[in-house]
């Protein structure tokens, strides 16, 4: 596959491109679609399909470690090698789709220009929770975050509110988090922090569904609230990466500029 020197005399690899074959296996990827691979590494070397980045095969736990993505979503026919960071961006997005939202994102942060969401997403399917029972009652008194109707008498909350408060509790948010929360779904209602486009509170499979997401990664203190889709690009970087990963990725994409990894 690289042209390196074989760990054994029985083996037609070397330790590195034995143990890439092995994770290959482990994943499930054989066939036609595993000699694809192999075929992309001895043309290209270790590189990612997308941005064309060297890949890290030694630290599982790095950002630019070598992993499978399946070019469609859930389509074992082709798979191609990309970083850890781009998979986890990518999702369960087609590659136009990631590519579209990256610079979406890219001339939100630069040119303040509003984001246009795609009506249609190829293959996002998420599984739909529980909800509260709806009510049929005309109740006047208002909600105490929104001035909808509440959804009972005694309530404090309408109904959407409610079922958000409840995801609230459910989450273990702390005391203030929660009241900041409320405080920023009074001011701006309830659109997305980082991009301030409209959330759906109804629809769970929906990728502008509204979901919380860390500023800070597993700081509880930092949570805002932001979209599927948004929160499944973003990941596991704090709010400066990833933006500077969206301008890197848009520049990648608009200019063929290489991207400068961020230590």
């Amino acid at each position: 596959m690289c042209g390196r020197p074989v760990f054994s005399n029985k083996s037609p690899y070397c330790l590195r491109c034995s143990h890439f074959n092995r994770r290959m296996k482990d994943s499930g990827i054989h066939g036609k679609a595993a000699k694809r691979i192999r075929a992309y590494v001895r043309r290209y070397g270790f590189i990612c399909f997308y941005t064309k980045m060297p890949l890290n095969l030694t630290d599982p736990r790095s950002r630019w470690y070598c992993v499978f993505d399946h070019w469609k979503p859930g389509d074992g026919r082709k798979v191609v090698i990309t970083s850890s960071l781009f998979n986890e961006m990518k999702s369960d997005l087609s590659e136009n789709e990631l590519w579209y939202y990256v610079l979406q994102l890219y001339n939100y942060k630069k040119n303040h220009i509003k984001i246009k969401q795609k009506k249609h997403f190829i293959y996002w399917d998420r599984i739909v929770p529980p909800s509260l029972p709806k009510t049929s009652k005309k109740i006047f008194r208002k909600c105490c975050i929104c001035s909808q109707a509440v959804y009972r008498p005694n309530a404090r909350y309408c109904l959407r509110c409610s079922e958000f408060g409840f995801r609230m509790k459910n989450k273990l948010l702390p005391r203030q988090t929660v009241q900041a929360i409320w405080d920023y779904i009074r001011k701006y209602g309830y659109v997305c922090y980082y991009t301030k486009v409209p959330l759906d509170l109804e629809n769970h499979q929906s990728p502008w569904y509204c979901v919380f997401n860390h500023r800070v990664p597993r700081d509880k203190s930092t949570v805002v609230i932001t979209c599927y889709l948004f929160n499944e690009m973003k990941s596991d970087l704090t709010d400066r990466e990833f933006w500077y990963y969206i301008g890197q990725l848009a520049r990648y994409r608009l200019t063929g500029t290489k991207i400068r990894k961020r230590m």
